[in-house]
């Protein structure tokens, strides 16, 4: 069997591209597969700073489509679909670009839904030759990836679930639209693959597994998973990234949230008149640097309010947390688990480090079940897993004493 060095499944939206916007019909045929292909290569990814979600592209993933960011932004400034808002930051450099979508997209995605003729396509581009090739899913050849993932399964997703799903959020206005976007691809793909999604993970520069692609289910919100996986597993690793930090320091601020984290986010709710999410985003953004500053404008602000933000700050508990941060990056310098990287920021460099060991957590699970989709925090298998085993598994191998739930959806 041939290999290739590309291989992306791509939703062809040209009809539905063309009922928003009819000059788009008239660009030349290359054109059209350049913003139809960025649209299914583009991935979401969470910002670790701010806690905000954007669509990435990746300079080396559109040249890996036959195409240049160059053709790709021209095309975009004049079909808005995906508003360009800056480079990504440290873990991409400056290879990559980040966008925020705009209704339109969703919109669409709903109306290649009501598609039966436009069939799923794929880009491939085989070893030693010179042209990729654009074709139909369904009549591309067999091939092996060039690049092998570092784990692979299939995800069977209900997809009328999805679609039941889908169509009631379109009256939640605090749904965010691009995990709306997200679920309207996954139902595009599944519709045609009758519900069996490749993922494929690669490992990041942090260590972390990521599953792009339109078939991709890892940034799925777990009310998003409750529709697709019906009648599976979904296991939570608690408090994932304290417990970790609370690991590798001494500071006792960071081990009572580690090991508490229900009460002590009650507690700062109730003091600050907050809801209970809210103070467990905000905490993870103080982790990451991003929740330091209550100014107008600032991530915390943005998340709490301006006058909540800077009460969130002034809180002894929080302040406490903050200093254990502090104590948490001079451990980890002193004693070399981190180096002081000019070309990132600590906060960075802190959070590359805390997704390696919860990467390294979830490789354990890996070998001991057989998760049918991985998140960052947890995974979906179809048996019931053994919780007290795999804490057990995860505490041998690398002294870390992680807690684990399970809920059948």
């Amino acid at each position: 069997m041939k290999r290739c060095i590309t291989r992306q499944v791509i939703i062809d939206l040209t009809q539905s591209i063309g009922v928003f916007f009819p000059e788009f019909l008239k660009e030349r045929k290359n054109a059209q597969e350049a913003l139809v292909k960025s649209l299914s290569i583009c991935f979401p990814v969470k910002d670790s700073e701010d806690e905000k979600m954007y669509f990435i592209l990746r300079k080396k993933d559109v040249r890996s489509v036959g195409s240049s960011m160059e053709t790709v932004n021209k095309l975009l400034e004049k079909y808005p679909i995906l508003i360009w808002v800056g480079n990504k930051p440290s873990t991409f450099k400056k290879e990559a670009k980040r966008y925020m979508p705009t209704k339109v997209y969703e919109d669409i995605l709903k109306d290649f839904h009501q598609r039966s003729n436009d069939p799923l396509r794929v880009y491939y581009k085989d070893e030693g030759a010179k042209h990729g090739v654009y074709a139909i899913l369904a009549n591309a050849p067999a091939r092996k990836p060039a690049e092998e993932p570092d784990y692979q399964c299939v995800a069977k997703v209900d997809t009328e679930g999805l679609i039941r799903y889908a169509m009631c959020q379109e009256f939640e206005d605090d749904f965010d639209l691009i995990q709306r976007i997200g679920v309207n691809r996954v139902i595009a793909v599944a519709k045609e693959k009758k519900g069996m999604l490749d993922q494929n993970y690669f490992r990041g520069i942090s260590g972390r597994l990521f599953s792009r692609g339109v078939e991709s289910v890892q940034n799925m919100p777990r009310e998003v998973r409750k529709a697709a996986f019906k009648g599976c597993w979904d296991v939570d690793f608690i408090n994932c990234h304290y417990v970790i930090a609370a690991h590798f320091t001494s500071d006792m601020a960071i081990g009572e949230y580690a090991h508490a984290p229900d009460l002590i986010r009650m507690m700062i709710a109730k003091d600050l008149e907050i809801t209970i999410k809210e103070a467990k985003t905000a905490l993870l953004m103080v982790l990451y640097g991003a929740g330091l500053s209550g100014r107008k404008g600032s991530s915390l602000s943005n998340l709490l309010g301006q006058d909540k933000a800077e009460r969130f700050l002034a809180h002894n508990r929080v302040k406490c947390i903050i200093k254990g941060i502090e104590v948490l990056k001079q451990e980890l310098l002193e004693d070399e688990w981190i180096f002081d990287d000019q070309d990132i920021t600590m906060a960075q460099n802190l959070a590359n480090f805390l997704q390696a060991r919860e990467g390294n957590i979830l490789d354990t699970c890996i070998e001991l079940v057989q998760p049918e989709a991985l998140f960052f925090d947890g995974f979906i298998c179809r048996e019931e897993p053994d919780i007290e085993m795999l804490e057990q598994a995860v505490f041998e191998e690398h002294g870390i004493v992680i807690k684990m739930k399970k809920e059948i959806i």
